[in-house]
């Protein structure tokens, strides 16, 4: 129907006149997998997958540079009040043994929320099998784990365990059957962990991420997990974890994910606990505000 401007005026009076959605743009990532435990010697296990990477297009608010992932994705309209968030933690190390029972993959990460808005967590490595035992693929997820050497089946776990479009991340990586034993690189946002070495020495190299200046500064997260390289996934960064190799053979843990949500400066943001951060981007940026969460807390807009 139509209002009256009277009927206008005693609502907007009152505060019960319905404001307009606030427009935001925003990027969510899961935690990443943690790498799979390997045997002492050549079998490796499987590079933890990253966690899933969801973002907007940065059209809202200052069309800043943003991922693959985030062209063409609209940003929503929110309204005043309180959001829960939820950050995805990183997946735990896989154990790594001489003894196959021992011998454990890397954990899945978990996911990271905002309001609609869900980013799967990394899928684990899976362990080495070794001359007596076979294991099994990579952990699906956000991005999928590589899978551990001297496995059956080879193919490293699937991503976008969410079914998301946008695809929130990448399959993670075959082993080398027999050969060498060498373990698949685990699954990153933008491209898929590769396949393992065909000779038994690590792989530092990382399937790629997403890279988003939603925070005024160009910064690359959820890479997959390389190959018998122990390595952590980077804080809030929702990396994958690296897997054992000899001589250390226990995987490397997967990154905590991270929660960004960027609005126009009039807004109101708060956030907690206070560990959790808002900053107002300088000038030539423009006016906006950035609220960064690292930890699971509530954001409210007011």
């Amino acid at each position: 129907g139509v209002w009256s401007m009277q009927s206008q005026f005693q609502n907007r009076k009152t505060g019960t006149w319905p404001k307009p959605g606030i427009l935001i743009d925003y990027l969510v990532i899961a935690g990443g997998g943690g790498g799979g435990g390997s045997a002492p010697g050549f079998y490796t296990g499987g590079g933890g997958g990253a966690g899933g990477y969801r973002e907007s297009s940065g059209a809202n608010t200052g069309c800043y540079t943003v991922s693959p992932l985030g062209a063409g994705v609209a940003g929503p309209a929110v309204f005043t009040g309180a959001f829960t968030i939820t950050v995805g933690a990183g997946g735990s190390a896989g154990t790594g043994s001489s003894s196959f029972p021992s011998r454990t993959p890397g954990g899945n990460g978990t996911d990271s929320v905002f309001s609609t808005i869900t980013s799967t967590g990394g899928g684990g490595g899976s362990r080495s099998g070794d001359d007596s035992n076979s294991t099994v693929s990579g952990a699906d997820g956000g991005s999928g784990g590589g899978t551990g050497g001297k496995s059956s089946p080879c193919a490293g776990g699937a991503g976008n365990k969410g079914c998301y479009s946008p695809a929130e991340g990448m399959p993670g990586g075959a082993s080398q059957v027999p050969s060498a034993g060498q373990g698949g690189g685990g699954g990153g946002a933008t491209a898929a962990g590769a396949p393992g070495p065909s000779s038994p020495h690590p792989d530092p190299a990382q399937a790629a991420g997403g890279t988003s200046s939603i925070n005024n500064t160009p910064t690359a997260r959820a890479l997959g997990g390389p190959v018998g390289v122990v390595t952590t996934g980077a804080a809030n960064s929702g990396t994958g974890g690296g897997s054992g190799s000899n001589p250390a053979p226990t995987g490397g843990a997967g990154g905590p994910g991270v929660v960004i949500i960027r609005t126009p400066s009039i807004t109101g943001v708060a956030v907690a606990p206070g560990c959790n951060s808002v900053a107002t981007l300088p000038a030539p940026v423009g006016s906006y505000k950035v609220a960064t969460f690292t930890v699971s807390g509530t954001l409210t807009i007011s």
